[in-house]
């Protein structure tokens, strides 16, 4: 099961925690988080969103879809987006949907 929690951090700052496992099962969650991402920028005139994702187990296209998701929607308003503290596990999934990174995701221990 996974988790999504939208953190206002002050400073026009704000903090999407991604845990567990990001699925489709969550996609209603993730549609929401992207809703409350966009209340709270109009509330603070947001800089930035950073999504934490350092307790990712495993993501399919639904994490995917939401990070292009809340990044389309960061260009519209004029906040960026950052991605921080991927686990391996997101970072494997970024690089199989294209994107890309300074470096390659660690090796998944299947493949050890």
């Amino acid at each position: 099961m996974g988790d999504v929690r939208v953190v206002d951090r002050g400073q026009r700052e704000i903090v999407v925690f991604l845990g567990g496992t990001v699925d489709d099962s969550m996609r209603a969650a993730l549609d929401q988080a992207v809703e409350d991402v966009d209340a709270l920028e109009h509330l603070n005139m947001l800089d930035r969103a950073i999504v934490d994702m350092h307790a990712v187990e495993s993501m399919d296209s639904a994490g995917v879809d939401f990070l292009h998701a809340l990044a389309e929607r960061g260009r519209r308003h004029g906040f960026d987006l950052q991605m921080s503290a991927l686990s391996g596990a997101a970072h494997r999934a970024l690089e199989r949907a294209g994107w890309s990174f300074a470096e390659h995701s660690p090796a998944s221990p299947a493949d050890l």
